[in-house]
């Protein structure tokens, strides 16, 4: 009981808590107290201020610092990448080595399509196209200039040139109709009278034309062809399909002689078919530029008319001669391209006469003398 009482005593002191001094009184009284009975002093759970560590305010300096340093590392490196890196570079070289691939496809003849054929000991060749072949068929022209050529490699070639006017690639009608009179000059057209040996049909167009004989004659010559005794059959046509628009290509149908690959495709099947024995050969167009209707030029090279650029027909050219086992010599990239135009065209897509002969020693080099090396404009004589 008197513990309980003693304990209480601890109680009987009054004092204010918001009064220090009483606090410590009343501290000091109990403590005493307690001691006089022998207890243990109460043990103060107040802690001591300590002063406040200075790392947290110096990491913060840390990080800082280091961010600041990582943005200029960043910043120089951009700097001295968007500097790059000095290059000389060989101006002598040849621009077209230098700059593209030529992209010549070669497909020999299959020896099986041979068999039985006696070599006569002289290539004939057949030419046929629009304006590089029908601008002059005499020595200076692309047939004429094959012949000097090869034969300056003692190679025994004849020449024909039946090249028809104001022709193209694409046939203006899946079905032929005089109302397109013209139309039976277009690739298909030819191809298929040469398939059937009538050649009715461009006679009769080719009447019309009374400005000019070239229509008749190429008819004739034609006509008078011993298909016997042909071994290269070559079509060279310009940039008329890209400047009137032709459709490249029909995904739904890869026949359709209404646009450029389906005619293409269509045609050197034909004359295969008739005489598997006669090598065919495509000579893509040369670089050529896009006259609008106010006289300003444009780039084939990059001016996109509705169906593409002129690189457009070339690469779809490459690819059908390559489904057709037909050979194709790349005119664009390795002979007449945007950067030596100027030197072999006469306006902005006819050859002149050094043109002609650049063409056709891209020709002779390739399918003649069979140098399947990457063929270079500045090795042409």
């Amino acid at each position: 009981m008197n513990n309980n009482n003693d304990d209480n005593d601890d109680l009987d002191i009054e004092f204010d808590l918001n009064d220090t001094d009483s606090s410590k009184k009343y501290e000091d009284s109990t403590e005493k107290s307690r001691r006089e009975r022998g207890r243990a002093p109460i043990r103060s759970h107040r802690r001591q201020a300590r002063p406040f560590p200075a790392i947290g305010l110096n990491l913060h300096i840390i990080i800082l610092i280091m961010i600041v340093a990582i943005g200029v590392f960043a910043v120089v490196r951009l700097l001295i990448w968007n500097a790059g890196t000095k290059q000389e570079v060989d101006t002598t070289q040849s621009a077209t080595a230098f700059d593209v691939e030529v992209q010549d496809v070669i497909v020999t003849q299959d020896p099986a399509d041979l068999a039985g054929r006696e070599d006569d000991g002289v290539t004939t060749i057949l030419f046929l196209g629009d304006a590089p072949i029908s601008d002059d068929t005499g020595e200076k022209g692309i047939a004429g200039q094959v012949k000097t050529y090869a034969e300056s490699s003692t190679a025994s070639v004849e020449v024909i040139s039946a090249g028809f006017p104001s022709s193209r690639v694409a046939c203006i009608n899946a079905l032929y109709d005089v109302s397109d009179v013209d139309d039976v000059f277009n690739m298909y057209y030819v191809a298929n009278a040469i398939n059937l040996n009538d050649y009715t049909a461009l006679e009769n167009a080719a009447a019309l034309h009374t400005e000019s004989s070239a229509w008749s004659d190429s008819v004739s010559t034609l006509e008078n062809v011993d298909f016997d005794k042909v071994d290269i059959i070559a079509f060279m046509y310009d940039a008329s399909d890209y400047f009137t628009e032709s459709p490249v290509m029909n995904n739904n149908n890869d026949d359709d002689i209404q646009t450029y690959t389906g005619s293409m495709k269509r045609s050197l099947e034909l004359i295969n078919e008739k005489y598997p024995y006669i090598r065919l050969v495509f000579l893509s167009p040369t670089y050529a530029e896009y006259v609008d209707d106010d006289g300003n030029y444009h780039s084939g090279d990059t001016y996109d008319l509705g169906n593409g650029s002129l690189p457009t027909y070339w690469a779809k050219g490459i690819d059908i001669c390559t489904a057709t086992g037909s050979s194709f010599i790349d005119n664009y990239y390795g002979s007449i391209n945007e950067t030596n135009y100027k030197k072999y065209l006469t306006d902005n897509v006819h050859l002149n006469e050094a043109g002609r002969a650049l063409v056709a020693h891209h020709f002779v080099t390739k399918i003649i003398d069979k140098d399947y090396s990457e063929y270079d404009v500045n090795n042409a004589s």
